[in-house]
């Protein structure tokens, strides 16, 4: 009793009671439903654009305000609604992150380190008592991998978004 429950459909269709080819039929409508559906959506996309364009049909937005406002979802979990507006905040975020983390590695760490010895002195002397020259210990291997890492997720993450909103993009045309 309780797997016909399961196998009721919506309109309260005993899946149990099926035949195999009763079940391929309602598989294929179905799918042929979902298409029909899809291709009307295309549709009064195509219209929304056309009415958008043309000002004595109440397209009051201009056809890129109407694509800008157009949202796509993420592919990143967690993440909001994909727009141009959103790509443009990641951009301006990664610039600042990636510039940040760049200074970080490169002027705030070492100068913490080595001129100031917090974290980093055992690692200069570690440097300089195997013989190699001082220059290598002015780049903690820590904070270069640490650094480049985040760069790499960050641009990782960038590009999966930008290539996301085009596909989405190029499927709703």
């Amino acid at each position: 009793e309780a797997q016909d429950f399961i196998m009721m459909g919506d309109d309260n269709t005993r899946y149990g009671d099926m035949t195999v080819t009763q079940i391929e039929a309602n598989i294929q409508d179905r799918r042929n439903r979902i298409f029909q559906l899809m291709e009307e959506v295309r549709r009064l996309r195509i219209q929304q654009r056309i009415k958008a364009k043309t000002p004595g049909m109440g397209g009051t937005k201009t056809v890129r305000e109407a694509q800008e406002q157009e949202s796509y979802p993420s592919a990143l979990p967690y993440f909001p609604p994909i727009t141009k507006n959103t790509i443009k905040d990641y951009q301006v975020f990664y610039a600042v992150a990636t510039i940040g983390t760049i200074l970080f590695g490169g002027l705030v760490a070492p100068l913490l380190e080595v001129r100031m010895g917090l974290g980093g002195a055992s690692y200069y002397e570690f440097i300089t008592s195997i013989g190699l020259p001082e220059q290598l210990a002015e780049v903690d291997p820590i904070v270069a991998s640490f650094c480049g890492g985040m760069v790499g997720v960050l641009s990782a993450l960038l590009v999966v978004e930008i290539n996301n909103m085009k596909a989405q993009a190029a499927r709703a045309r």
